[in-house]
C-alpha cells in the first residue's frame, strides 16, 4: 500500500504545532494561521470561525461575498490550512460539525471511525450524485430541442465525422467518437490537435467536424475548426456560450451547460451536463440513421 500524498505545506509563519494536517480540527488550524494570514484571507477565516455549520451550505461565492473578499481568496486560504480546496474544507467542516458517536462535536480520535465519519462517506456522495442529477435535470429543462434536433440531423447525414476537443475537452470528444465508432457511424478523433486539424483539413463537403468546448474561446479548437471550414466541411458545435466564437462560426451549435452549486462550480457542472449531451446525441443519431434517411 502506498503512503498517503504529503499534505501542501502550510504558509510561513504557521506554527509547526501543525505538522499533522489529517488530525488538525479546521477551526484549530484557522486560530493558529490568523496572525499570519493576508487581511482578506482573514476575513474569510473569521466567517468561517463565526459559524462552521453554515458554510458548510454556501458556495465558494457566497463565502466569499460574506467575508467582502474574492474567491480565489477563500481557495487560497484553503491551501494555506494544508486542504486541497473549498470542497475538501466544506467536507471536513461537516465532518467536525456533527456528533461523535459518544455525543460530542468534532472529529474522532485518531485511527477510530466515528458514526459521523461513516454517515459523512454516505451523505456526500449522495449529495454529489444528487447534484449531478440537479444539473443534468437542469439542462434537460432547458435544452434547445430545434436546435438538438439540427445536430443529430447533421451528425447522422454525415458520411465522416472529425471530432475535435482540448483541454478538459478532449476525454469527452475521444469519449463521443469511441461511441459514435461502437453505433456504426465513421468517426475520428486524433489526440494531437495538429492532426485534427490535418483531418479536418482532409475532409469534404460530406463530412462534418464536430467541436467540442466548454468556453467556445479555445484557440486549438478554433484552428481546427477553420481548418474544416477550409475544407467544405460542415461545423457541428456542443459549447457552453451562445455568444463565443464557436458558436458563431458553427452551421450548427447546441448550447449546453449549468449553474453551480454548493458541492460544485458552474464549470463541473457543465462537464457534467456535456457529457450526458453528448450520450445522448449519440443514441438519437444510432436511432436516426436507423430510419431511411431522406
Amino acid at each position: 500500500m502506498q503512503d498517503p500524498p504529503a499534505p501542501t505545506p502550510l504558509g510561513e509563519g504557521v506554527p509547526a504545532r501543525l505538522g499533522d494536517l489529517d488530525t488538525t480540527p479546521v477551526r484549530e488550524r484557522l486560530r493558529a494561521t490568523r496572525p499570519a494570514l493576508t487581511p482578506a484571507e482573514r476575513r474569510v477565516a473569521d466567517a468561517i470561525l463565526l459559524d462552521p455549520r453554515a458554510v458548510v451550505h454556501l458556495t465558494v461565492t457566497e463565502l466569499a461575498d460574506l467575508a467582502g473578499t474574492s474567491p480565489a481568496s477563500v481557495v487560497r486560504l484553503a491551501g494555506r490550512i494544508g486542504l486541497r480546496g473549498y470542497l475538501d474544507l466544506k467536507i471536513r467542516l461537516a465532518s467536525e460539525s456533527r456528533p461523535r458517536g459518544d455525543g460530542s462535536d468534532g472529529p474522532a480520535p485518531a485511527g477510530v471511525e466515528s458514526r459521523a465519519d461513516h454517515e459523512l462517506g454516505g451523505l456526500s456522495g449522495a449529495l454529489l450524485l444528487q447534484d449531478t442529477a440537479r444539473a443534468i435535470g437542469e439542462a434537460a429543462a432547458s435544452l434547445d430541442g430545434p436546435a438538438f434536433d439540427a445536430l443529430v440531423e447533421t451528425v447522422a447525414r454525415a458520411r465522416r465525422i472529425v471530432v475535435t476537443g482540448v483541454g478538459l475537452s478532449a476525454p469527452h470528444a475521444l469519449g463521443v467518437t469511441a461511441a459514435l465508432v461502437a453505433a456504426g457511424v465513421d468517426a475520428q478523433c486524433a489526440p494531437d490537435v495538429r492532426l485534427q486539424c490535418l483531418l479536418a483539413g482532409r475532409s469534404t463537403a460530406e463530412d462534418v467536424v464536430l467541436a467540442v468546448s466548454h468556453s467556445g474561446e479555445s484557440l486549438e479548437t478554433l484552428a481546427v475548426v477553420r481548418a474544416g471550414q477550409a475544407s467544405g466541411a460542415s461545423i457541428a458545435a456542443v459549447t457552453g456560450f451562445a455568444r463565443s466564437t464557436l458558436a458563431r462560426q458553427a452551421d450548427v451549435a447546441l448550447v449546453v451547460g449549468a449553474s453551480g452549486s454548493a458541492h460544485r462550480d458552474a464549470a463541473s457542472a457543465s462537464a457534467v451536463v456535456q457529457v450526458a449531451v453528448l450520450d445522448a446525441l449519440v443514441a438519437a443519431v444510432e436511432r436516426r440513421r436507423a430510419r431511411p434517411l431522406a
